[in-house]
């Protein structure tokens, strides 16, 4: 409670010091000579309320009840932002300890959160990312988010990073949906799996050339005995229809071997 007109001054300018030392002071400006300039000085300097005299003491007790009450509320909001502000850094501790790939999306798909390891991975930092369409880097609930995606890279930077993601959506109040991604580095497991297909590619290409080799050996042992045979009578001085059913066989033979290679082709 401070009187406008104190014996040694004016009081409205102990209400910055005041402040100065509790910021959630409730200051109730006493007089007994109203003005309008006295009421907007007593408002620019934010006093909670501003008494004329002669104060009721009912009065003058409701006044700092509520004065009190607004205090009250003041320090309590204070408490709660400072629990939030608390609560987010864990948060964010949290999301940046984490060894995986860690980002979150608003309702309208805008990337809210970049960990510590995407900047490493892509190079691209979270003041870069904040706020870009990120729904093509986590998939959607299409049944497709097993798919291994390609995260963008920084020109310049080491390699191409391909993640696989599991991707969660909550309610974040008010009717917003939001959506938190977690991805894992899958790029050596695709390496991996493609000299692993390659490989099997080649072994199937060796199957099939050992069996084709194997099919093909038959008849060329086949029309090679028959041109031995061809070549034993024709050196006796057989002709005709002594050798046409041999040079029939040798046809037969070779139209298989044509056969053969067109099926491989």
């Amino acid at each position: 409670l401070v009187d406008v007109c104190l014996p040694d001054g004016d009081g409205l300018p102990l209400l910055g010091p005041l402040r100065a030392r509790s910021p959630f002071v409730q200051s109730v400006m006493v007089t007994g000579d109203a003005t309008v300039e006295g009421a907007i000085a007593a408002v620019r300097v934010a006093a909670f309320a501003y008494v004329l005299k002669p104060v009721s003491p009912n009065d003058l007790l409701d006044t700092v009840r509520r004065a009190l009450e607004q205090a009250a509320i003041l320090r309590e909001r204070e408490r709660l932002r400072s629990e939030l502000e608390r609560s987010e850094a864990r948060h964010r501790d949290v999301v940046e300890s984490i060894p995986a790939f860690v980002v979150a999306l608003d309702e309208n798909g805008h990337i809210t959160t970049w960990n510590r390891q995407l900047e490493q991975a892509t190079g691209y930092l979270r003041a870069e990312m904040l706020g870009l369409d990120g729904r093509e880097l986590v998939g959607s609930d299409d049944g497709a988010n097993d798919r291994p995606r390609s995260l963008p890279v920084k020109a310049g930077h080491a390699r191409k990073v391909v993640a696989r993601w599991n991707r969660s959506e909550i309610d974040a109040g008010e009717g917003r949906r939001q959506v938190y991604a977690v991805g894992i580095d899958v790029t050596e497991e695709q390496e991996m799996l493609r000299r692993m297909m390659r490989s099997e590619r080649l072994a199937a290409v060796g199957t099939m050339a050992a069996g084709l080799a194997h099919e093909v050996r038959n008849p060329l042992n086949s029309a090679s005995l028959q041109l031995t045979l061809l070549e034993r009578r024709l050196s006796r001085g057989e002709e005709g229809a002594a050798v046409l059913p041999i040079a029939h066989i040798i046809k037969g033979e070779i139209d298989r071997l044509d056969r053969l290679v067109r099926d491989f082709l």
